[in-house]
């Protein structure tokens, strides 16, 4: 992870995100690029962006600003952490995308909002569509979450989401850390848990990278967020990592319609990993 995208909208939430990925940025030795999306008004009446170059220039005049303000001794003290950044015109979602889809973008850093932060009457929102959809593994941090180094984290396991190459990602980002991994399955009944196990032992000891301490674990409940912030409440955990394998997959776990507020009320931080996923 060499190459971290953050995009702000200069709230207090994106802000927090910034911080955060300096953090990373500092135990990865990677750089960051700060993005602002500016979707300029349109007036079919008047078709064309008169006036919007002089905005853009204010855009990036605050961009800068936002840097100075919330740029971290940490990210100072380190050599090979280096900051740039950019505004770029378009629909937000769709320009971050495309950003992660570029060689130098190897992880997206951004805040999530709302009373309970990734809750499902935010899933069209930026940061959930963007995590959704982004070609590259993306970090949603709560407002009020203050960085920690990361020493748990939960991987939320069935047997769709055991591959080993979503295995190694995770390994990878967990090896500067030295952080342990949860393997958490949520059932809401009788399930093989000696298959799941044996599957899970059997990807981890294929990888190629240094295999950390680990774990599995099943929670039965019948809404798997909620499963999930439970277990990571009681084992304080410091990071939640999904996989999302299909659209189905990620709509079962994150978006049930019986589900009104879903259970990522944690204010922990969540990487979302992407795996057969990326037309």
């Amino acid at each position: 992870m060499k190459h971290i995208l953050v995009p702000t909208d200069f709230s207090e939430a994106s802000a927090n995100a910034f911080q955060y990925a300096q953090h990373l940025a500092d135990v990865f030795s990677a750089s960051i690029h700060l993005v602002h999306v500016y979707h300029p008004s349109f007036d079919p009446s008047v078709p064309s962006f008169s006036g919007d170059s002089e905005l853009i220039s204010i855009k990036k005049e605050a961009l800068g600003e936002f840097v100075q303000k919330y740029r971290l001794p940490v990210a100072e003290d380190n050599p090979h952490v280096s900051i740039s950044h950019d505004v770029t015109v378009g629909f937000a979602v769709d320009e971050l995308i495309h950003l992660s889809k570029q060689d130098d973008c190897d992880f997206v850093v951004m805040g999530s909002t709302g009373e309970h932060g990734v809750a499902d009457k935010l899933f069209g929102s930026i940061s959930s569509s963007v995590s959704r959809k982004a070609w590259s593994p993306v970090l949603l941090v709560p407002a009020d979450v203050t960085y920690r180094p990361i020493s748990r984290i939960l991987y939320a396991s069935n047997f769709e989401s055991i591959e080993d190459e979503m295995i190694e990602e995770l390994f990878e980002f967990a090896a500067p850390f030295e952080a342990g991994v949860h393997f958490v399955h949520v059932s809401e009944g009788k399930t093989d848990e000696n298959a799941l196990r044996e599957e899970i032992f059997e990807e981890v000891f294929e990888q190629k990278t240094a295999v950390p301490s680990f774990q599995t674990a099943t929670v039965y409940h019948e809404e798997p967020s909620e499963g999930l912030s439970i277990y990571a409440i009681e084992h304080e955990v410091d990071l939640i990592s999904i996989v999302t394998h299909r659209r189905s997959f990620w709509e079962n776990l994150l978006h049930k319609s019986t589900t009104k507020q879903l259970a990522f009320n944690t204010n922990i931080p969540m990487m979302v990993l992407h795996w057969g996923d990326k037309s």
